[in-house]
Formats: structure tokens, C-alpha cells, sequence
């Protein structure tokens, strides 16, 4: 069985084979992560680079995947829906799914002698509820790589506030939204909670540039729809009532609301709309 015919449990069948091959190309073809690794999977959700993860590693290998998200969120399928149906397919035995926080799971870890081959954060930090905590655990896995060996390498995609085109540009400007919202709305569960770019990643791992790694720009396939959802979620009309109820200073909602407006502008240059809206160039590193 393909990963992209176990994501189709919880996916249309054309977005499973686009998630599974975005996720594949990374995985397999940049990080080469090889068969019998063992890997520690950081911000899994719903499991859609876990499934990838598992293929490519095989039978003899293992991913551990963890999650602190409510196994209760997340539509048309929740994340407990999604994992539970991923652990009865052919996968199942090679993943282990956690509802644990990151940090905590990799202290842990450390206790009990573990040792990955490889850390894996896709997508995962700006879902992070703060910088401070994405701080924290990069740098634990820093220590964990230099100190005691537990870590071989880390792997990181995230998007890489870049666009290329002007399909790109409105989910770009949503992303700088989000990020600015989020200061002031201590509540959120939005998909962008702390918006960090890559450069920043870098300085935290990698300060000095000792590791140095194998960087790269990733253009996403042709309908992925990560873009869309984020950008229909800001130029819907609820959200002005959102911004409405959590920004109390008049000044900082009249720049919410501009920036809203210039990703509508930019969403109408568009010949079809949000339907031509594309994700952003996303960005890699192994190190």
C-alpha cells in the first residue's frame, strides 16, 4: 500500500496524492532519509508525513510521532480519527503516535537512552504557541546532537516566506497577517501561532554556522491547497469580526485590516480567485 492510498482515508483521493507526493519529494529524495532509520517526528497531526515517514523508512525501521493537539481537532477528520485509521493500515506497526508535548517527549526521551537518526519538523513550528517554545526545543536538539549523540541529523521544512510568482503572493501576505495577529490573540488555534522565518531557524540552530547542512527552496506541487485555506480563512467575514473581538488599539487593527485588504487586491488579480492561489515556496534544511 502507497502512503498516498493511506492519506486517502482522510483526503480526497487527488489532494492525498499531492500531499503524499510534496511530502515525498523532501523526505526521500532531499533528506534521503533510508530505510531501518529510526525517527522522531515533531508536530505529526493528523499524520500526513508520518505515513511518508513510515513508507520510507520500512519494516525494519520506526517513527515516533508526536503531537500535542486535542485528538479531537481538525475536520472533515480529526487527528485521533486520522491516527487511529493510519495504526490499523499496513504502517501501523513501524509508527508509534503520542498526544504529548514536544519538549517534554524529548526530555524524556533522553532518560530512557533514546537515540533517533533523525528529527523531523514538517510544517510543524509555526504552530507553535510561542518562539520561546520553538527556542526550547531546537536547542534541546541541538544539545542532544553535539553533546550526547542521541540526535543524528535534524530535518526542517517549513514555508519560506518567499513567492515566486503572484499565485504565491497572497498566501505569503496571509502568513505575515497571521503573524502579527497572533501577538495579541492569546486564544488562538489558528494554523500560524508564531511565524518565524528561516533565517531565524537558522540563528538558533546553527548560530556559528558549524553544521552548516544542505539547504534548499522547494516549489509545491500544482494543487496543494495549503495557500487557499489559510488566505480563504483571513478574507472571510468572520475574521474581521475575530479581529474586532481580540484588538482592542485602534491603530493596530486599522493595519490588520489594511493588510487584509491588500491580500483581497492581490487574490483579485488572480484570474480565477482563490482558486488560483498557490502555497508559497517552501524551505528545507538538513543538518
Amino acid at each position: 500500500m502507497s502512503s498516498s492510498t493511506v492519506l486517502s482515508t482522510y483526503h480526497t483521493p487527488s489532494q492525498a496524492q499531492i500531499q503524499s507526493t510534496y511530502r515525498t519529494q523532501i523526505i526521500t529524495t532531499i533528506w534521503t532519509i533510508p530505510p531501518g532509520s529510526r525517527v522522531l517526528e515533531i508536530g505529526c497531526g493528523q499524520g500526513d508525513s508520518t505515513v511518508v515517514l513510515a513508507a520510507a523508512v520500512g519494516p525494519t525501521g520506526h517513527v515516533d510521532a508526536v503531537d500535542p493537539c486535542d485528538p479531537d481537532y481538525g475536520a472533515p477528520m480529526t487527528v485521533g480519527e486520522a491516527q487511529k485509521g493510519i495504526m490499523e493500515g499496513e504502517f501501523g506497526g513501524r509508527i508509534g503516535f503520542y498526544c504529548r508535548d514536544p519538549v517534554e517527549f524529548v526530555k524524556e526521551g533522553v532518560g530512557r537512552g533514546e537515540k533517533w537518526d533523525y528529527v523531523v519538523c514538517f510544517h510543524c513550528l509555526w504552530y507553535f504557541d510561542s518562539e520561546v517554545r520553538i527556542e526550547e526545543l531546537l536547542r534541546l536538539l541541538v544539545e542532544m546532537k553535539e553533546e550526547e549523540g542521541k540526535v543524528g541529523r535534524i530535518c526542517i521544512a517549513e514555508w519560506a516566506l518567499q513567492a515566486r510568482k503572484m499565485q504565491q503572493v497572497p498566501h505569503l501576505l496571509a502568513a505575515l497577517l497571521r503573524g502579527n495577529l497572533e501577538w495579541v490573540d492569546a486564544d488562538s488555534s489558528a494554523n500560524i501561532r508564531s511565524l518565524v522565518s528561516p533565517k531565524w531557524i537558522k540563528g538558533v540552530v546553527d548560530p556559528d554556522g558549524k553544521f552548516g547542512g544542505k539547504e534548499k527552496l522547494v516549489e509545491p506541487p500544482e494543487g496543494l491547497k495549503d495557500g487557499q485555506w489559510e488566505v480563504r480563512s483571513i478574507i472571510d467575514s468572520e475574521f474581521t469580526e475575530h479581529v474586532a473581538s481580540v484588538v482592542q488599539d485602534r491603530r493596530q487593527a486599522a493595519g490588520i485590516y489594511a493588510m487584509r485588504d491588500a491580500i483581497s487586491q492581490a487574490v483579485d488579480n488572480l484570474d480565477h480567485g482563490t482558486e488560483d492561489v498557490a502555497p508559497m515556496l517552501a524551505w528545507t534544511w538538513i543538518v
